[in-house]
């Protein structure tokens, strides 16, 4: 419940006529999705199927701790630091935003998996021309 109610003050807390800060946390988030997704391809366990590495690719959200620690820079004065703390709560709104809305979508939106599909398939191995085992010439 008290996570609710920080949540919430962050919410409040965002000027949403400062569209700079708004517009890099966004962009910021964008980033942070589309790396993951590379990262879910190529470091999922290699038993994950589709939806396992989809899950996986949109899980996240930033929270509590990253709100916490941006407000720092602003309470130690630094000239900056309102625009970090409405940079990251605008990436914790996002991410949490886009999170929650994602996994709804794969769930229940065929479109989404066909998007997943074509982004997890796997890889053609390619076989070598010669499939014969190498030999190792050891001479006495």
């Amino acid at each position: 419940m008290l996570k609710t109610f920080f949540f919430v003050y962050i919410g409040i807390s965002i000027p949403f006529s400062d569209s700079k800060s708004i517009l890099i946390g966004g962009l910021i988030t964008v980033f942070l999705l589309l790396s993951r997704i590379i990262i879910a391809k190529y470091c999922s366990p290699k038993g994950a199927n589709i939806f396992d590495k989809s899950t996986i690719s949109l899980m996240i959200p930033k929270g509590l701790a990253a709100a916490v620690l941006a407000s720092v820079p602003e309470q130690l004065g630094m000239p900056s630091g309102a625009e970090i703390k409405y940079i990251t709560f605008s990436v914790v709104l996002f991410s949490i935003l886009i999170c929650s809305i994602m996994i709804l979508l794969i769930e229940k939106q065929p479109k989404m998996n066909v998007f997943f599909r074509f982004v997890f398939r796997s890889h053609f191995k390619r076989k070598p021309k010669d499939s014969k085992p190498l030999e190792t010439n050891v001479e006495e």
